[in-house]
């Protein structure tokens, strides 16, 4: 499941696989003093779990909203259990699992110097960095080779197209 851990807009996701995960879990939870619901319940195998699997889901839910999650994947993930911080387009970078594959490539882009960009989700053993010279194009990079070169336009085309703000090479704000 997905559960809130504390903070505004802090959450993770865990799935237990088997039961020794399973033990693992419920180990950590009676440390902390939060398996008191399930103290008694039998919840040694899948079938029972998925029977308890909305009791087991509200016991889950107040142990993580009093936890930090970066704390609280840490230990999971020390102890064989898999979970994630979920995490929106800004919080992506440090990931210890993105960084470990080389997701991440640092290229020097013209105009914000050196960035690191995201790579291929997949590698491959047979080709070594399929995109790693391709860089974001910049605003309007591509016009007159699409537009005229491709499409065919001319340039008091190209220039009304300007004029009325339909493309550019930068933003209309600036």
């Amino acid at each position: 499941g997905v559960y809130a851990c504390s903070g505004e807009d802090h959450w993770i996701a865990l799935s237990v696989e088997n039961d020794e995960q399973w033990q693992q879990l419920y180990a950590l939870m009676v440390a902390d003093g939060m398996a008191a619901s399930l103290a008694g319940v039998d919840c040694e195998n899948l079938a029972a779990r998925t029977e308890l699997h909305s009791l087991i889901d509200l016991a889950l839910d107040q142990w993580f909203a009093s936890k930090n999650v970066n704390d609280i994947e840490a230990r999971l993930l020390d102890h064989g259990i898999p979970a994630e911080e979920l995490v929106d387009g800004y919080g992506v970078m440090p990931n210890r699992q993105l960084e470990y594959r080389g997701f991440y490539e640092t290229l020097t882009h013209p105009v914000t110097g050196n960035t690191r960009y995201p790579t291929e989700p997949v590698k491959y053993s047979r080709f070594d960095k399929i995109f790693a010279d391709l860089l974001p194009p910049l605003l309007g990079q591509h016009n007159q080779e699409i537009l005229v070169g491709e499409l065919g336009l001319g340039e008091a085309e190209m220039k009304e197209l300007r004029e009325k703000q339909i493309i550019g090479e930068r933003p209309a704000f600036m």
